[in-house]
């Protein structure tokens, strides 16, 4: 494929950076694409409230789809947690790169010298915004109060330091993709459950032109990350959820052998967790079926 490609992205330092890499794959698949990143500044960028009390979901893709379903750009590259379980129907996930290590990781302030969760006083304070969050904090660990935080990695961290709180929760893959280098706590996935897709990439275009970028797509896609993230926004969808519930799923292939999951979600005060393994030729649909049923039955 020769010509060029508008990318559309979310315009904070993170999404740059994942838009670029993903620019950098196209231009190792064909160096002589030209190709341009568009800066689109979505309804998340500018919301004043926890993103769990927002009435809409999808605010951190849907003026990017819009750009999509316009002809403004021709491909858009989303944090896959950030997209709502059900899409537009014009539009499609065209590939799933690799994943980044979906883990959640606890950061202290600079002065805290921690290194592991025995360290971690029970009068410290958290910052978070996450219900998903605040929920395993409140299962996982002691802690005197968690407060709402809001903002970017950068302006995050900067309140962390300044002793707005003595520890954030973020997305190691949004740390490691940064390449920002401090002290943290890595929580076990299977234990402390991520956010559906949480550390993968999705890059989306439109139905109608996949043919013309087919190549591309089979050189981006990852399989195991299409079937793990599938698997877990199938959950999402049939939970009929978003950031508006305390939910967390995992699925994680084993060599091509089996699928190692743990997922669970929070009902009227009350923790529901599920951690089992199933036959990796399962389909996928099915493997999901069975999470929920395990979550609600």
């Amino acid at each position: 494929m020769r010509g060029k490609i508008i990318i559309g992205t979310r315009g904070s330092k993170l999404a740059l950076t994942q838009a670029r890499y993903v620019a950098n794959l196209i231009n190792k698949f064909d160096s002589n694409i030209k190709i341009e990143i568009k800066i689109i500044k979505t309804t998340g960028d500018k919301l004043m409230v926890a993103l769990h009390k927002a009435p809409e979901k999808g605010l951190f893709v849907k003026e990017i789809e819009e750009a999509l379903l316009n002809k403004e750009i021709d491909l858009a590259v989303h944090s896959m947690k950030d997209m709502p379980a059900e899409t537009i129907s014009e539009l499609e996930i065209f590939a799933v790169p690799i994943r980044e290590d979906p883990s959640d990781v606890i950061v202290p302030r600079n002065k805290l010298n921690v290194g592991s969760l025995k360290d971690i006083d029970s009068n410290s304070v958290f910052a978070t915004s996450s219900l998903r969050r605040i929920s395993l904090i409140n299962n996982f660990l002691k802690c005197k109060e968690i407060k709402d935080i809001r903002g970017n990695i950068d302006t995050r961290l900067k309140k962390l330091d300044e002793g707005f709180c003595d520890y954030i929760i973020m997305a190691k893959a949004a740390l490691d993709r940064l390449g920002i280098k401090r002290n943290f706590i890595t929580l076990d996935p299977f234990s402390f459950v991520p956010a559906v897709a949480q550390g993968a990439l999705a890059i989306q275009g439109r139905k109608e032109d996949f043919n013309k970028f087919a190549e591309i797509i089979r050189f981006l896609d990852d399989s195991d990350t299409r079937i793990s993230t599938d698997i877990e926004r199938r959950v999402l969808r049939l939970i009929g959820g978003g950031c508006q519930i305390p939910f967390g799923c995992y699925v994680c292939p084993i060599e091509n052998k089996f699928f190692k999951i743990s997922a669970f979600i929070e009902k009227d005060d009350n923790i529901i967790r599920v951690l089992f393994e199933e036959d990796f030729k399962k389909d996928k649909n099915e493997v999901a079926d069975e999470i929920y049923k395990r979550l609600f039955f």
